[in-house]
């Protein structure tokens, strides 16, 4: 279940940033409180507390700081490796040696590469004030 968090659960985040903080020599009670609805804000309703918990436990015994909620994200949903332009074609001089099968590897390959290419052009549109009032109406509603 991803949605509001329980007192429960926020008692347990409470205590893990606390220790975290203080291990890191960083506390202070305004800092914590900050945290907490940074957290709230971009967490809350995404994950529960559980895999929040195993993603800061993952991050903290290889970094020596107490991870934001971008850290916990980006191990919770790794960013999937992007096909190079080199791979790209590659696949494209297999494919031709292997006669231009319909049902190849390589074939696959190439149209991963180019939906890729594809949705990068479409995120590199200009930000209109739509996306920004959608997203900061989402914020809103997460702090809430």
């Amino acid at each position: 279940m991803t949605g509001k968090w329980t007192q429960e659960e926020k008692d347990q985040l409470v205590m893990y940033l606390t220790l975290a903080m203080k291990g890191q020599k960083t506390y202070s009670k305004e800092e914590l409180t900050d945290k907490l609805a940074w957290y709230k804000m971009k967490l809350e309703g995404r994950y529960t507390m559980a895999q929040i918990i195993y993603a800061m436990d993952i991050f903290t015994d290889s970094n020596n700081q107490v991870p934001v909620p971008s850290d916990i994200i980006n191990i919770l949903n790794p960013v999937k490796p992007k096909i190079t332009q080199t791979e790209y074609i590659t696949a494209k001089e297999n494919w031709a040696r292997e006669g231009y099968k319909s049902h190849c590897y390589y074939l696959g390959v190439m149209r991963e590469f180019e939906a890729q290419e594809g949705e990068q052009r479409n995120e590199a549109q200009p930000i209109t004030d739509e996306k920004v009032l959608s997203l900061v109406n989402n914020s809103i509603k997460r702090i809430n």
